[in-house]
């Protein structure tokens, strides 16, 4: 019988692209029945995708809209092409080490990166950057209300930011613009945070 392991940078990039897809509300699958398990979603996050119903506006007064619809407030335009936003230079700039494109992993809504050498949130290990874009948004009030206290939200940070799964959430271009960041290995969660961040903001200085 032939024994199929799974590389620890390809780990990494799945669970990037399953936390990009829970926290928007979405699945993930993978060709490698290995790495099922550690995609599943959270059976608290599986309603993520639905809008609160919208209540009717009194006489006189503005109408409602729902807070997954698209807004053209927050900046220009959202690329439908991740990789066309994102660049190996970004990521190194904001994560530090050597950045390259997961080319198995990328989507055209979502741009995977391994990353590997001297990082800022340290190691040795391997680290996994995602960024994805979605034509729409999910205010925090919304996904504080399905997802409790497993999401955080981002002050300073755009017109609106969230945080959920390791995955930092800012509404820019009329939708959402998410940045995730897994590490395998001796990595600070908290400056992995700050540097998605910190990309996060770069990138919606290119919108």
């Amino acid at each position: 019988m032939t024994s199929h392991r799974l590389r620890p940078a390809h780990v990494a990039g799945l669970a990037v692209l399953a936390a990009i897809a829970v926290a928007c509300g979405g699945s993930v699958s993978s060709g490698s029945p290995a790495s099922s398990a550690a995609t599943q979603p959270p059976a608290a996050s599986a309603p993520a995708a639905s809008a609160p119903a919208v209540q009717p506006s009194g006489p006189g007064q503005p109408s409602a809209s729902t807070a997954t619809q698209p807004s053209t407030a927050a900046g220009g335009t959202l690329p439908t092409d991740a990789c066309s936003l994102v660049t190996t230079a970004d990521v190194e700039a904001a994560f530090g080490g050597t950045a390259a494109v997961d080319t198995g992993n990328s989507k055209a809504a979502s741009c995977e990166f391994s990353v590997s050498g001297k990082t800022n949130a340290g190691g040795p290990g391997t680290l996994a950057v995602g960024v994805s874009v979605v034509a729409r948004w999910s205010s925090y009030a919304t996904i504080a209300k399905i997802m409790g206290d497993a999401v955080t939200e981002v002050k300073g940070l755009g017109v609106e930011a969230w945080r959920a799964l390791g995955v930092t959430h800012l509404h820019v271009g009329g939708g959402d613009l998410a940045v995730a960041a897994i590490g395998v290995g001796d990595f600070t969660r908290s400056k992995l945070d700050a540097d998605a961040e910190a990309l996060a903001k770069a990138l919606a200085a290119k919108v």
